[in-house]
């Protein structure tokens, strides 16, 4: 027997940066996310003599962060001998800042509870996160929110809420990020003063990113959007954690440049160095026209918001 599901990557707005608990992917900030249909993660489970994953077509190295998600799930299914054999395909670059942990750790987490017949959100949610915090996020479509503290991510409004909304990806480097997410939060968490600043300011930011989503304010939200990712690279720099190539730099200015002319675009980042815009879709042909004008050399994938993971 053998379960296959697809889940999309989940693109955090407002930025969860940083672990209460190290060990079980606990969030110290409160996120809020849309899911990416363009991205996504086809997964399928078997199970087997042994615990291996296949990513791409290529064997993985199991790490801490893959046992102790295969030992949570034995745990939660009360299967202490079980062992699982997963077949995972990206449909974009891995570990390069495109939130790839997402949709793959969702995936998976999906196939496991469905093989025994234990799948809820709920459930899949609790254990994609032990393998990705924002993976308990791309268990839904549309907007979610994984608090901080929580264990679970619920879906805020589904993908026909701001279906006018379209994300612009830079690819800028498509390669694997020499620092992962995880060390650079454990680099970060060490710099006290910055640190507990970023904590201070994130639950003042999500407050208001959530008041002006729930008006459907896009003005303001997307400045919201942009004060928070700011926010996260300001305490990576105060932490000697450099993602941003040249490229980068002036994508970033390129944003500020059309809002300054009154076209509404919005940037984000993760770490690493591509950038995302965010705008709606009456002026995505003006705004990727200047993009493609200006960055000859850079890639752009335009994204609608996705739906929840699907059955294959």
């Amino acid at each position: 027997m053998k379960v296959k599901c697809k889940a999309n990557a989940s693109l955090a707005l407002i930025k969860y940066w940083g672990k209460k608990d190290v060990f079980l992917n606990i969030p110290a900030t409160s996120s809020l996310a849309v899911s990416v249909d363009k991205f996504y993660s086809i997964s399928e489970l078997e199970l087997s003599d042994r615990d291996e994953i296949i990513l791409n077509s290529k064997p993985v190295i199991l790490q801490n962060r893959e046992k102790v998600f295969f030992d949570y799930a034995r745990k939660i299914l009360s299967e202490p001998n079980v062992r699982f054999k997963i077949k995972s395909e990206n449909n974009f670059p891995t570990a390069a800042g495109l939130a790839s942990s997402s949709s793959g750790f969702a995936s998976i987490a999906a196939c496991i509870l469905k093989y025994f017949d234990k799948y809820s959100f709920n459930s899949a949610s609790n254990l994609a996160r032990v393998g990705s915090a924002s993976a308990a996020r791309a268990i839904y479509g549309g907007f979610t929110i994984l608090k901080e503290g929580s264990k679970e991510s619920f879906q805020l409004r589904d993908e026909s809420y701001f279906n006018d909304l379209r994300i612009i990806f830079a690819i800028i480097d498509s390669s694997e990020k020499e620092l992962s997410s995880r060390a650079a939060m454990n680099i970060c968490k060490h710099h006290g003063f910055y640190y507990d600043a970023w904590i201070a300011s994130s639950k003042k930011i999500f407050k208001d990113a959530l008041y002006f989503f729930l008006k459907k304010d896009f003005v303001h939200f997307g400045a919201t959007i942009v004060k928070s990712y700011q926010n996260m690279f300001a305490l990576m720099f105060a932490s000697s954690i450099f993602y941003f190539k040249n490229s980068t730099i002036d994508l970033i200015k390129y944003a500020a440049y059309l809002r300054n002319k009154g076209i509404l675009v919005f940037e984000t980042m993760d770490a690493g160095p591509q950038v995302k815009f965010l705008c709606l879709e009456k002026n995505l042909n003006t705004i990727l026209k200047g993009l493609k004008q200006n960055f000859t050399d850079i890639e752009f994938i335009v994204s609608k918001v996705g739906c929840d993971l699907e059955w294959i």
